[in-house]
């Protein structure tokens, strides 16, 4: 076999290696965006934290941020942390902080900045701490969230966890005051 042939040989093997692993790719991506779009649908990831891109972008896919969220203060996941387990000590503290967990807070993080600073008024990590501690004060506070309401059908009664507690739906409900005590 002369040197010649060999290119001519190996180009179609090449071309359908590459093709193969193009495929590969484009499954890879439709599968990453139905896991993405699972995990906004059960709260696990905030809309801000999705990825935007169009199919003919030539670069990476970057995260869509507002233009406030540049100022944002950093999350102090940390302090958060400790803000929850000081405020309600009686309910399950987080053991391991996955990050899954991260993006939650991070979410309601920026969540919070932005209801803030809105009115064009200006917002730092102690006044987002202090937000936070408000949220766990109204936790603390609501027997349903602390668990001393029995619970139905003989199941054990609820209790809040800091992940329940970060997605979006029930985070909103209890910024609204859903959860407070009625008399």
């Amino acid at each position: 076999m002369s040197h010649d042939n060999r290119p001519a040989i190996l180009e179609p093997t090449v071309l359908a290696i590459l093709g193969r692993a193009a495929d590969l790719a484009r499954s890879a991506e439709r599968t990453h965006a139905r896991r993405m779009l699972q995990d906004l649908r059960n709260g696990r990831i905030a809309p801000a934290d999705v990825p935007t891109w169009t199919p003919g972008d030539e670069h990476q896919p970057t995260r869509r941020q507002a233009t406030d969220d540049c100022t944002c203060p950093e999350v102090d996941h940390e302090a958060v942390i400790a803000l929850w387990a000081e405020t309600v000590p009686d309910l399950p503290q987080p053991l391991r902080w996955t990050t899954e967990r991260q993006a939650l807070l991070r979410a309601r993080w920026r969540e919070i900045y932005r209801l803030r600073t809105r009115h064009g008024r200006p917002c730092v990590r102690d006044d987002l701490l202090t937000s936070f501690r408000r949220v766990f004060v109204g936790v603390s506070e609501s027997p349903f969230l602390m668990g001393r309401v029995p619970g139905r059908d003989g199941r054990p009664p609820f209790r809040c966890t800091l992940d329940w507690l970060l997605r979006p739906a029930n985070f909103a409900k209890a910024l609204e005051g859903a959860y407070e005590r009625r008399t």
